[in-house]
């Protein structure tokens, strides 16, 4: 039979602290079953843990933190997201894309989209040579270059043999005075001289067609003056000169 070595009450069979006075008969709390330890919450400033019986200093921003339970943890930054899950490397938040795989580009072709304006060059005439030396490298301008640079030869020539055509006119049929001796064309000059005209109003539909068509970023041709393949090899010709 056992007493208590305090007050010297007996104590029944298999007890493990006195029923009088609480004194534990060998004179230790008894252990919990699991063997678990109580951790006590974590304040930030002060220990509180104990792991596999070593001493866990207190947190610091920025100090390494001995190991816990057989692992590393890395020193937190404040900043960037360091820690580990499933034993991945978890990269920092980039707006939504991981640092190894960049956004994805709003449009298809970057060319197309960075030389839209410097295209529109191309249907005016001496203004060519902007893109020409400007984007030489860019096979969207060069496109257009070839278009607009078949437009603007074709257009120079056609001039050209218009107004030879019209002074043989004039020469043949003089033009008469009138009464303040001032010449007045003949009818058959002023007849060539419209017809010839309307061609100008065609060159300037076919530079509007080239300038939609290269906002919208097509490489489309222009009608007739899209295949003509001496003044296309001859742009090419300029653009590998260029290019050397």
């Amino acid at each position: 039979m056992a007493f208590c070595r305090n007050c010297g009450t007996q104590l029944p069979e298999g007890a493990v602290a006195c029923p009088n006075c609480g004194t534990f008969v060998n004179g230790q709390p008894r252990q919990p079953e699991n063997n678990a330890q109580q951790v006590p919450p974590y304040n930030g400033a002060q220990q509180t843990a104990q792991n596999n019986g070593q001493q866990v200093p207190p947190y610091k921003s920025g100090q390494q933190v001995p190991p816990y339970n057989g692992q590393q943890v890395p020193p937190y930054n404040g900043a960037q997201q360091t820690a580990q899950n499933n034993s991945q490397q978890v990269p920092p938040y980039n707006g939504g894309y991981s640092t190894s795989q960049p956004a994805p580009m709003v449009s298809g072709d970057a060319d197309v989209q960075s030389n839209k304006g410097m295209s529109v060059l191309a249907y005016f005439g001496i203004f060519l040579l902007i893109p020409l030396f400007a984007r030489k490298n860019s096979d969207y301008c060069k496109f257009h270059v070839k278009q607009g640079f078949a437009l603007a030869v074709t257009e120079i020539a056609y001039t050209i043999v218009t107004r030879i055509i019209l002074l043989i006119i004039g020469a043949i049929f003089r033009p008469t005075y009138n009464i303040y001796f001032m010449p007045v064309p003949s009818g058959v000059y002023v007849a060539f001289s419209a017809i010839f005209g309307l061609a100008y109003i065609a060159f300037l539909v076919f530079s509007i067609m080239g300038i939609i068509y290269a906002v919208q970023g097509q490489k489309k041709k222009l009608p007739i003056f899209g295949d003509i393949t001496f003044l296309n090899d001859l742009v090419e010709k300029i653009y590998t000169a260029i290019n050397k």
